[in-house]
């Protein structure tokens, strides 16, 4: 997403994402897989990357495609592959999140805990600055985002649990 927001190429609107996905379960589905795991995209448009920027709209739009042809996929495939199609809304587990940071051990939302400015890809070995939420002391696992579009650990937490009560929903999940 960031390649075309960022430098406009691939279009994901010419080029869908889902596309990809479908194409990746029909491979599968032909070399015999017959089960899969597909998650939406959460609303990249209110990462701290894209919100209130001029991309966040276009983010926003991305991820609803997506999520759009995830369902159509979903709905499809299964009956044409003779294959099971389970769909993780990860998108609601973010909303989750979003509306009570504080179930989650989260305070801060808003902004990531390493600065967008933090790394040089041209150069991402080289020094930059002191991060200022660790100079202040914060804890990296309070925000939602630990760098732009990257989750936090408790959102990573949040997410794992929900995908693991999900799947003990369609198969015998016993633990060790």
């Amino acid at each position: 997403m960031g390649a075309f927001l960022d430098y406009g190429e691939p279009d994901p609107f010419r080029y869908p994402p889902s596309a990809n996905v479908e194409a990746a379960v029909r491979i599968l589905a032909a070399a015999g897989a017959r089960r899969f795991l597909l998650p939406t995209m959460p609303d990249v448009g209110a990462s701290p990357a894209y919100a209130g920027s001029d991309r966040a709209g276009t983010a926003t739009a991305i991820c609803e495609a997506l999520n759009s042809g995830i369902a159509v996929i979903a709905d499809g495939l299964p009956g044409e592959l003779n294959v099971e199609i389970i769909v993780f809304d990860a998108a609601a587990v973010f909303i989750s999140i979003a509306s009570d940071p504080a179930a989650y051990g989260i305070t801060h939302i808003g902004a990531a805990y390493l600065p967008d400015d933090q790394i040089d890809f041209a150069n991402p070995l080289r020094a930059r600055h002191e991060i200022p939420a660790h100079r202040t002391g914060v804890d990296p696992d309070a925000f939602m985002s630990f760098w732009s579009l990257a989750p936090g650990r408790r959102v990573h937490d949040a997410l794992a649990a929900a995908a693991a009560n999900l799947l003990s929903a369609y198969f015998d999940v016993r633990e060790r």
